[in-house]
């Protein structure tokens, strides 16, 4: 399972693959100005417990999410309808990326349930 560092890696080799361009945090920038800008240590941060394939799934989600905000004409498209020259000017914000984490559920965090009995002993009985 990769660490964040390793996460963050991963995010920006998936984003640099499909040719994405995301709008890139500035810290320079002021607050207000940096809303939908993303930031991949955040994003890294945040998708403790995802591995590859999960980051992978993300940026893939996070670009359907720009697509349908970008052309809501388009009802029903696959991956490979999508020319190169759009994936190019796309920009993908981080409500995308935050849209696509409320998807998917990271494949390495596992929930845990613990049953406790109750039990009651009778002394001297």
């Amino acid at each position: 399972m990769p660490n964040e560092k390793g996460r963050r890696e991963i995010l920006d080799i998936f984003i640099n693959r499909r040719g994405m361009k995301v709008k890139r945090f500035d810290a320079e920038k002021k607050e207000s100005e940096n809303r939908d800008w993303v930031d991949l240590d955040v994003l890294a941060r945040e998708t403790r417990g995802y591995v590859g394939a999960d980051l992978n799934a993300m940026v893939k989600a996070a670009a359907r999410h720009y697509l349908e905000r970008a052309s809501p004409m388009l009802v029903d498209f696959e991956e490979s309808d999508v020319t190169a020259e759009f994936m190019e000017a796309m920009e993908v914000t981080m409500e995308d990326f935050r849209k696509a984490m409320g998807e998917l559920q990271p494949s390495c965090l596992k929930d845990v349930t613990i049953e406790v009995r109750r039990v009651n002993r009778v002394c001297g009985a």
